[in-house]
């Protein structure tokens, strides 16, 4: 229910355009900024109506007097005097406010991304750089479980606190710096917490998932923020910086879940696909940002590869302490991947060879990159289907596998090929020489 302006002036809201509520406006459900706007400028026109009829007074009685000699109808206008400003009224500003409103950049794709809502409590969090930086300093170096539940005491409720957006971005690189050594640290007590109390090690991997789940989230709200805004990637790089780290974050999530044989957190492969058809459309796919505060090593395609290039790995079937060797060497070979638009051919062909050697991304979906040819005609007329070729990766594998030959002992290529050896089947499983 609007509250009325004044009395007489009310509007009710109802899930149909018909209601039995005594209201002189009926506003449909879901609210629409248009009509919103419409109702505000139609009450304010009714309440200068009823202001206008209560100020109105009655007209004068006329007396019959005798005729005056007539005076010259001059009137003296002083232009020197302002004239007083006319007062805006608060649904009128309401109204202005809701019309001037930017919304997201209509010839993108649409950005549905999963972000926490605010909060109006007091909550206890850092909100100034160099602070922040200082207090992490102060955090223990030999206790990961400390560590992260003290940053994450931090971290959450920053993530429900509006903010500048770079203000938020120089505090989320600050949450950032320790990820690596948390995520891929295999030092010898890790290894013993884990066989020794898989109570306790369980708990620590929910821990560290929570803290990548937070970090995703920090860069993820810069990212709602400027689309709502209708900002581009290509014109705003704080907007491409945080869409950067945002998938490199979701990245890390996802080989954590791998690592661990956990399921992928629930539409974080769709995300990554949003990101990507939204960074493809804006022309942002191989471009880096760099801020005063970071700058990005790789661009999004870069990220967005190694992920998939790991998906299509099967790292389930792996051993666990071969993820994220894995992981690190699809980086290697990121930049060997090719992503386009399928052919006409390929949309409606059945022709086997055609289809062999490539995989299909269907970014309207949350599953990562399945062969080609398990994707049926239909599936494959979608606008927001994308082919990946791995054929690059394949060459450089044969290059590792050639340069071990010619070496007199395997060396630092040992663990690689004993790992690539595992893999290469899924990445020539529908691929034809």
């Amino acid at each position: 229910m609007l509250r009325q302006h004044r009395r007489g002036v009310s509007a009710a809201l109802a899930q149909k355009n018909q209601t039995n509520a005594l209201a002189n406006f009926i506003i449909k459900k879901p609210i629409r900024t248009k009509q919103l706007v419409e109702v505000l400028n139609a009450a304010e026109e009714q309440i200068k109506v009823a202001a206008t009829k209560q100020t109105e007074k009655p007209p004068a009685p006329k007396t019959i007097s005798s005729p005056k000699k007539a005076k010259p109808k001059t009137k003296i206008v002083d232009e020197t005097t302002p004239k007083p400003a006319k007062k805006t009224s608060f649904l009128g500003s309401i109204s202005k406010h809701l019309s001037r409103r930017k919304s997201p950049v209509a010839e993108l794709p649409a950005l549905a991304l999963y972000i926490p809502t605010e909060s109006d409590a007091k909550l206890t969090t850092i909100n100034d750089a160099k602070a922040l930086s200082k207090w992490i300093t102060t955090l223990p170096k030999d206790n990961d479980k400390v560590t992260i539940d003290a940053l994450l005491e931090k971290l959450i409720p920053l993530n429900r606190v509006t903010m500048a957006a770079e203000n938020r971005l120089a505090l989320l690189e600050l949450y950032r710096e320790p990820v690596n050594d948390l995520i891929f640290n295999r030092d010898v007590e890790t290894v013993k917490l884990e066989m020794s109390d898989p109570a306790v090690f369980k708990a620590k991997v929910k821990q560290l998932n929570t803290f990548l789940e937070e970090l995703a989230l920090g860069y993820k709200l810069v990212i709602m923020q400027a689309y709502q805004q209708g900002l581009r990637p290509r014109l705003n790089t704080p907007f491409l910086f945080a869409i950067i780290r945002a998938t490199e974050s979701i990245s890390l999530l996802i080989i954590h879940a791998f690592r661990h044989y956990r399921t992928t957190p629930t539409g974080a492969v769709h995300e990554l696909h949003q990101l990507y058809l939204y960074s493809e459309a804006d022309e942002v796919l191989d471009k880096q940002a760099s801020l005063k505060f970071s700058s990005t090593k790789k661009p999004f395609i870069h990220y967005y590869s190694q992920i998939m290039l790991t998906g299509i790995s099967d790292p389930y079937s792996l051993d666990k302490y071969d993820v994220f060797r894995l992981f690190n060497l699809m980086a290697k070979m990121a930049d060997r991947v090719t992503i386009t638009p399928l052919t006409d051919h390929q949309k409606t062909t059945d022709n086997s060879t055609v289809l062999a050697g490539h995989f299909c991304l269907e970014c309207h979906s949350d599953r990562m990159s399945i062969p080609l040819h398990h994707i049926n005609l239909e599936q494959r007329q979608q606008t927001d289907v994308r082919l990946l070729n791995p054929q690059g990766v394949l060459f450089a594998i044969e290059q590792i596998f050639d340069a071990a030959a010619n070496t007199s002992t395997l060396g630092r290529y040992n663990l690689d090929i004993q790992l690539l050896k595992k893999v290469i089947p899924q990445f020539n499983a529908s691929f034809q020489r």
